[in-house]
């Protein structure tokens, strides 16, 4: 029987800590915030645009890394997600 200390992106990082659930429930994560995320890459508006790049590193990051391992990193994300949201639908 092997340990795994560390998986090498979020997803399986959470599947191999917490299991299965963990790793789905990042996966939705994952896919959510990129959908508020990456459409705002268009805007016109300084602030949703800044945001949007913040939310859309943080989670892209998590695609190659264990980033979200790091509450502060974490909490950055679900800020920028936070704040886009308060933008609505609109795109400029």
């Amino acid at each position: 029987m092997t340990r795994t200390g560390l998986a090498h992106d979020t997803v399986l990082e959470q599947t191999v800590e917490a299991g299965i659930a963990a790793g789905l429930g990042a996966d939705v994560v994952t896919v959510a915030g990129l959908a508020r995320a990456l459409p705002r890459l268009r805007s016109r508006d300084p602030m949703t645009l800044a945001w949007a790049c913040v939310a859309a590193a943080v989670i892209i990051s998590g695609l190659y890394d264990f980033t979200w391992s790091f509450p502060p990193l974490a909490a950055v994300g679900l800020v920028a997600l936070a704040r886009l949201g308060r933008h609505g639908a609109a795109l400029d």
